[in-house]
């Protein structure tokens, strides 16, 4: 809970963020908030496993083509 406020008191909103990855025509599957404590080394494996994968699965992210669409 002391994390969840803190990040509210700085502003931070993960749906916020996703919401503006969305906006700027990234897909949000390549943004993910995962909270693991320091005990937790096979939990954290195991997301960091998972995350990659799906990664891969989507595919690269060409920026410069993106910002170039964006531009012109």
């Amino acid at each position: 809970m002391l994390l969840k406020r803190l990040l509210y008191q700085l502003g931070i909103d993960p749906r916020r963020v996703k919401r503006l990855i969305s906006q700027l025509g990234i897909d949000p599957r390549r943004v993910r908030l995962e909270w693991i404590s320091t005990a937790e080394g096979r939990k954290f494996a195991q997301v960091i496993t998972d995350f990659t994968n799906e990664i891969k699965e989507l595919g690269p992210f060409h920026i410069k083509e993106y910002v170039r669409s964006e531009v012109a």
